[in-house]
């Protein structure tokens, strides 16, 4: 059986990667576990992810919080707003497909934009919340 953060991560990165609005968005499947080396702006990251108990007396359960990185090279904040709100209509509330887990629910938590004070880009930040069960 997959670990649910691994089985969550996935079916977020399958949700994305479908969304055509936000591949069109981001020019090109630009959406990483790690960046890479020359990536072009703007890009996506699933970045860190906690995964907390979250079992009954008779059921198993995960608690999950991840954050999904944006990364822009304009000095304008309008893009990442753009994306931040392509990736919140794309998984907030959505019934996602895992393979080994029910994904109970994903709720956006908060949206941040930020000016990275090493480097002339923005940077988005996005927190989700999950619940997953184990599949029977």
């Amino acid at each position: 059986m997959i670990h649910p953060s691994a089985d969550l991560q996935k079916a977020v990165y399958n949700a994305l990667v479908a969304n055509t609005s936000l591949i069109t968005a981001l020019g090109g499947t630009k959406i990483f576990d790690h960046i890479p080396q020359k990536a072009s702006f703007p890009y996506l990251v699933i970045g860190q992810a906690t995964d907390r108990d979250w079992s009954t007396a008779s059921e198993d359960g995960s608690e999950h919080r991840m954050t999904i990185h944006i990364w822009s090279g304009k000095s304008d904040r309008q893009e990442v707003y753009q994306l931040q709100q392509l990736v919140r209509l794309d998984l907030h509330d959505a019934q996602l497909s895992a393979q080994d887990h029910h994904v109970v629910n994903l709720r956006h938590e908060f949206s941040e934009v930020r000016a990275d004070p090493q480097s002339d880009t923005l940077h988005g930040i996005m927190r989700f919340r999950a619940i997953t069960e184990p599949k029977a």
